[in-house]
């Protein structure tokens, strides 16, 4: 964690960020698909910190080896909560900033204090 909820305040949300859930749409023809919708505040600001990331050889059995890297990311943004006072924002939904996208790997209500939420966001980099 980067910070405590009293060292946090409303300037250090300097960067825009979108947070997109998967939804089911229908195709056309009777079935459906996957897509990613944006939030319906159309964006939010947000704490954005880089905290880390490793390399790793993956070895593929019927193709090339290869690296993959994988950056860490952690992103604080106002505590938005459901019906029943839980964060609104999961693991299943993801982050777009900048042109990127980032999978959410955990959110948490920094110190339980409905205030700030933190989400720990990796981004995946092909090589």
């Amino acid at each position: 964690m980067s910070c405590t909820c009293d060292e946090m305040n409303s300037g250090k949300l300097r960067s825009r960020i979108v947070i997109q859930r998967k939804t089911r749409v229908s195709d056309g023809q009777g079935g459906s698909e996957d897509t990613w919708a944006d939030d319906p505040s159309g964006g939010t600001f947000a704490y954005v910190s880089g905290v880390g990331g490793e390399r790793r050889w993956q070895y593929q059995f019927l193709d090339a080896d290869r690296v993959s890297t994988r950056n860490r990311y952690l992103m604080i943004i106002r505590f938005r909560g459901d019906a029943e006072g839980g964060p609104y924002y999961s693991a299943e939904d993801r982050v777009q900033y900048r042109g990127r996208t980032y999978s959410i790997e955990a959110v948490m209500d920094m110190e339980d204090r409905q205030e700030w939420l933190e989400l720990a966001c990796t981004e995946s980099l092909p090589s």
